[in-house]
């Protein structure tokens, strides 16, 4: 093998190594993200069953699971809780009814 064969097998090389631990290193990353999404969403329905109030507000919940306020938001949605019509900033989780099949 001359060198010129060595250089191009070892970039080609050097470049896989690179962007397997650029993969690994983002899915490391993503499985951290969704195993804290999953505690704080599990914290949110804690908090909304231990509450005696039916609409909690937003500053609290965000308090309680250490979140900005845009990401508790999207925690809200995702257990299925909802934005008071009537005041702003309280959420409050019910467990809705499933649509009728007809």
């Amino acid at each position: 093998m001359d060198s010129g064969s060595a250089a191009l097998l070892g970039s080609i090389i050097g470049g896989a190594a690179s962007l397997a631990g650029t993969v690994l290193a983002h899915w490391l990353s993503a499985c951290d993200a969704r195993k804290l999404d999953s505690v704080r969403k599990n914290t949110l329905k804690k908090r909304f069953a231990a509450s005696n109030r039916v609409w909690v507000p937003l500053a609290d919940l965000a308090d309680c699971v250490g979140a900005d306020r845009e990401t508790t938001i999207r925690l809200l949605l995702l257990i299925g809780a909802r934005r008071s019509m009537k005041k702003n900033d309280v959420w409050g989780l019910n467990e809705w009814p499933e649509p009728s099949q007809g």
